[in-house]
Parts: structure tokens; sequence; C-alpha cells
């Protein structure tokens, strides 16, 4: 489901109002380019929603396409009914279609995030202070309770999809594998949605997503948190070369190193949440949005 290649050029041609349309940027199957629209900063998001080049089976080539369209029409409505601040905003160019060549293209605009991604600190090796952990914790679980509100799960919170805006605020990104607990699931059977290292355990056996809700994405946090603060993954060495059954193995089964030993600064408060967060069924983590919520608040208080 590659996007073929688009220039400043064909961006420009298709949405003349755009203005100041800066270089593409490329990541999983999208390619995003920041812009202006009325002057106000903007990213427009192509994806494929052809994949004829990639599978000869012209049934398996509809359906793929369907979910390509289902999945982004999912991302754009969740996005328009959140509130939060702390999820992404669409922007002012609506969800439509476009030809390429001869590919087919969905596109839609969100607002453009002035800051940095968190992948982008864990990849300078930089730590966040503690009571920075304790925001990013807060305001995360604070987009996870307003997805929830709509029945809504995220399934693929990670650092590359936490956004530090330049005012400290933390913002989540990329809905498209947001999933609604209240229908079935828009994702082809026996497929499991998802960035491996950041799954929770229920999340890696296929035959268990129907009992997915916001504690899955409370797994994944606390992976991000503990991350955070170590400077590390809780159950593995990314550099390591492992398979992506070696990760699921782990997660299912591995025990994190107790987080005192990589920051002995960290209270034992915000290490009793990290490790509920990270427990390996969703019970043992937190009942509710609003419990986690509370305890984070409480943490900040006495920071």
């Amino acid at each position: 489901m590659n996007v073929p290649e688009l220039s400043v050029d064909d961006v420009a041609c298709l949405f003349p109002s755009t203005q100041n349309i800066q270089d593409p940027i490329k990541g999983g199957q999208k390619i995003v380019f920041p812009c202006q629209v009325n002057n106000r900063p903007t990213v427009i998001k192509f994806l494929s929603a052809s994949i004829g080049t990639v599978f000869d089976d012209l049934a398996f080539e509809v359906n793929v396409s369907e979910e390509v369209m289902a999945r982004t029409q999912r991302e754009v409505d969740i996005i328009a009914r959140c509130r939060s601040p702390h999820v992404i905003k669409l922007g002012q160019i609506p969800l439509g279609s476009a030809k390429h060549g001869s590919h087919d293209l969905i596109y839609f605009s969100e607002e453009y995030i002035e800051g940095t991604s968190l992948k982008d600190y864990f990849r300078q090796e930089q730590k966040l202070s503690l009571e920075e952990v304790c925001r990013l914790g807060l305001e995360i679980t604070r987009a996870i309770a307003e997805l929830w509100r709509f029945g809504k799960i995220h399934r693929d919170i990670k650092p590359g999809n936490i956004m530090r805006r330049e005012n400290g605020q933390f913002v989540l990104l990329d809905m498209g594998l947001a999933f609604d607990v209240m229908v079935e699931s828009l994702t082809m059977t026996g497929l499991i949605s998802g960035t491996a290292m950041y799954m929770s355990p229920e999340q890696t056996e296929s035959y268990r997503k129907r009992q997915l809700d916001f504690r899955s994405d409370m797994f994944s946090l606390g992976i991000v948190l503990y991350e955070a603060l170590a400077g590390r993954h809780p159950f593995f060495d990314p550099k390591q070369r492992l398979s992506h059954c070696d990760i699921l193995q782990a997660i299912l089964y591995d025990d994190p190193e107790p987080l005192e030993i990589h920051r002995r600064e960290a209270p034992d408060e915000l290490i009793d949440i990290v490790n509920r967060l990270l427990g390996k069924e969703p019970h043992l983590r937190f009942r509710s949005c609003n419990q986690l919520i509370q305890r984070f608040e409480n943490l900040l208080e006495k920071l």
C-alpha cells in the first residue's frame, strides 16, 4: 500500500488555495505535506487507496481499498468529534479522493503542530523530567478518555504518535487504527493492528480483539512512560535484532526491569503508576481513565 511519489507542484495543482507548501514527510503508509491554508499552518495527508501493483487478486484488492477508505473516514470522524486539546484537530481541507497517474489517492488535512515528536526526544536519548513525565501521562490519559467517551480506543499509542507543542502540551496523533468497540472491527480478520513494540498483551492475540478497551491504550502508555523515565524499552533493548515473534513474546511473558534501577529519584507513586499500567492483564491496570487522571493530578501537586 505504498503511496506514489507526489511533488510540491502536484499538491499546488490539486489545492490552488494552499500556500508555502513544504517538502513531504514520508512515514508508514502516508505522505504528508506541511503548508498553509488561509494563513493557518496545516498538513495534508495522502494515502493510497489502490494496491493493484502488490496483489493480483481483484477481490482482495477491492477489500483492502475499502479498508483504507473506511479507516480514513473513521480517522476523520473521530478527530471531528473529539474536543480534547490533547487530540489532533482537523484542517480546512476535507476528506476527498484524487487520481495521480494510475493511483487512487485519499487525502484530508490536520492542524500543523509546532513542536517535537516524543520519538525525536527518545532518539536523542533525552529523558524527560519527572514533572514532564507526569504531565505526559496526564495529558495522554485525557486523550484516551476522550476517545473512550465515543467508545473508541487508539491501538497505536507510541512516541511517534505523540507531539509536544512548543508550549509543552502533549498531543496524540494518528487515529487511523482507532477501534470502535460498539461495531465489528474494520480490520481484516486475523490481522493484528498496531506497532508491535507498543502493543498490549491482549492486542497481540487477534482472537482477543473483542476484549480490547481503554486499558489496552493504558498499557501502551505505560511503555511510553517507562521509556521516558528509563531511556529504554521496558521489555527489551530495541537495538537488538529481534523478530516480530520475539517482541510479542517479551510483551506477553517478560517482566520489566525495576524502574528504580534506571531512575533512582523517581517517586514511589510514579513507579507504582507505571507498574500498574504494565500489568499483563487488563484488570491489573486502572479501572477508569478518571482514576488514572486523579493519580497523575495528585502526583503533580507534590512535585
